[in-house]
């Protein structure tokens, strides 16, 4: 009778058992589903990291480019603006002076244009069209 008793635990038991190895595979292979649909999002995520910060850097080059520019066409500018005050104006010294400031406000243009480039979103307020 001991026996038998033990016998039936055992087979309860060992139901028991492969239900809870039913339960761990199944949890196992949600687990491995979920590890194959993070991987791809783990990759384009780490692409989009090295695309910002490769932005970043182009952007802050721009940004330097930009800000000399800019100190050169001031300066080129306040030496054509003394150059046109002159008491007796030298047309030739305006009109070459008129020709550098006009090549710096190109080339701050053309750095405008890089700038646009490396986001188009920055030509419309940072939003995307």
């Amino acid at each position: 009778a001991e026996v038998t008793r033990l016998d039936g635990e055992v087979a309860r038991l060992g139901t028991t058992l492969a239900g809870l190895n039913s339960s761990i595979t199944a949890a196992e292979n949600a687990i491995l589903s979920l590890q194959n649909q993070l991987t791809p999002l783990q990759t384009s995520l780490n692409t989009l990291t090295r695309q910002i910060s490769e932005k970043e850097a182009a952007l802050t080059t721009a940004k330097a480019d930009l800000s000399k520019v800019d100190a050169q066409i001031v300066a080129q500018s306040a030496t054509l603006r003394t150059l046109e005050s002159a008491k007796k104006v030298n047309r030739e010294a305006v009109a070459a002076q008129k020709v550098v400031v006009a090549g710096l406000q190109a080339q701050y243009a053309a750095v405008l244009d890089r700038i646009a480039g490396i986001d188009r979103t920055i030509t419309l307020g940072g939003c995307l069209a």
